[in-house]
């Protein structure tokens, strides 16, 4: 264990949390990444009670078709959803993409991302 390790390691994260907000460098800004479908109001608060102040969606593509076919568990709806939801808690977001999944054309992915 090195020295770090052996400094935080009896901390609990309300603690940190509490430290974080006197230190003289502090965390001003905390970024998460989920996927869509595991995102609902009970996560939020847990995640704004951690000092999160933005969230990357892993959306992948906004086609259901391909998603399904990559068995995403989760399409369209359920990433507008996380979407609303983390934008009405004040939550800065973004959407991670991937590009030439399986299934996708070129067509497709340019939608996805807005081009289209």
């Amino acid at each position: 264990m090195d020295d770090y390790e052996l400094r935080i390691k009896n901390y609990e994260l309300e603690d940190l949390i509490k430290q974080n907000e006197t230190a003289e460098c502090r965390c001003v800004g905390l970024w998460v990444e989920t996927r869509p479908d595991w995102v609902d109001a009970e996560e939020i608060r847990k995640l704004r009670s951690y000092g999160v102040t933005g969230i990357e969606l892993g959306v992948q593509t906004t086609d259901d078709a391909v998603n399904d076919f990559n068995k995403r568990g989760h399409g369209l709806t359920e990433s507008m959803e996380a979407t609303r939801l983390c934008l009405n808690a004040g939550l800065k977001i973004c959407h991670h993409l991937m590009p030439n999944l399986p299934t996708a054309t070129w067509e497709s992915d340019l939608k996805s991302a807005g081009f289209v």
